[in-house]
């Protein structure tokens, strides 16, 4: 009895080559001629061999792991730190249009980003990464207000209240 590699058939694989064994994987199998008048030539004469780009198989690299679709890959970036919340004034009023600033502490310190503050007093300003930073909010007409920031592992949100001239707080 002979099994169905010696006969050179191998199910849904394909046809086996020269020495009975099924082509690899990502090869082209060899080409076989076809007996003249068998219609297998085509209008210009027998099929073309195949091209060495189609008996490169692709392995891929073991070293390189791939992720499945939607699964998030873990990265060694650093966190992203988002510096969120709102502008009042010293009644509890929101401020739109405010400016927000974050800088660098100390004297002279170097302005990192700058925005203003929504309709509803709201804004954000992403810091560059940890440490330690001086966020500011200012209204025309009303004041400054300043608060100083550690940024570590995770975003902060910060309620400011801008101090109206005059004005006695609760």
């Amino acid at each position: 009895m002979t099994d169905s590699l010696s006969r050179g058939t191998v199910g849904a694989a394909g046809p086996a080559d020269e020495g009975g064994f099924p082509p690899v994987a990502g090869e082209a199998a060899p080409p076989v001629a076809a007996a003249p008048g068998t219609g297998s030539e085509g209008p210009s004469g027998p099929p073309p061999a195949p091209d060495s780009a189609a008996r490169t198989a692709t392995v891929p690299d073991p070293a390189v792991a791939e992720e499945p679709p939607g699964v998030p890959v873990a990265s060694q970036e650093p966190p992203v730190l988002v510096v969120s919340g709102v502008v009042r004034d010293s009644l509890g009023v929101l401020l739109p249009r405010a400016v927000v600033t974050l800088t660098v502490p100390g004297e002279g310190g170097r302005q990192l980003a700058k925005t203003r503050s929504a309709a509803d007093g709201a804004f954000s300003v992403t810091a560059p990464g940890r440490g330690d930073y001086l966020l500011a909010a200012s209204a025309p007409q009303l004041g400054e207000e300043r608060v100083l920031l550690r940024l570590e592992d995770h975003s902060v949100e910060v309620e400011f209240r801008v101090p109206v001239p005059g004005a006695v707080a609760d």
